[in-house]
């Protein structure tokens, strides 16, 4: 198989980097920054097709995309409405494994604060 100017021999494997993709300089503004506003319809616009793989375009993309947004959505609303929730080890001390999701290694210790309401 012929890809731009690299030919793949028969019976290679070829393996995607998602973490690159998902952390590209060239595609995300401070990729290393945590901005749910990317997603915003007004921003997410601008991405290319494939520049988010989880619900990506092409023929193979998520049938379910429009539901899982929406229940994600609804979940992640309720949570933040009522809790404050953040880690409590640093970014750069967190030691992550690429498998098919960015993975820590010995996971995340995180906070969780029930928000007062007025």
């Amino acid at each position: 198989m012929k890809i731009s100017n690299y030919v793949l021999p028969a019976n290679s494997t070829l393996i995607v980097n998602i973490c690159g993709i998902h952390h590209n300089p060239s595609v995300y503004e401070n990729p290393e920054v945590f901005d749910p506003d990317r997603f915003l319809p007004e921003n997410y616009k601008n991405l290319h097709p494939y520049a988010f793989l989880a619900f990506s375009a092409g023929p193979r993309n998520c049938l379910g995309y429009k539901l899982a947004m929406i229940n994600m959505k609804m979940v992640l609303a309720n949570v933040l409405r009522n809790f404050k929730v953040y880690s409590l080890d640093p970014q750069d001390k967190i030691v992550t494994s690429v498998e098919v999701l960015l993975t820590p290694v010995s996971g995340i210790k995180m906070c969780v604060e029930q928000r007062r309401m007025l």
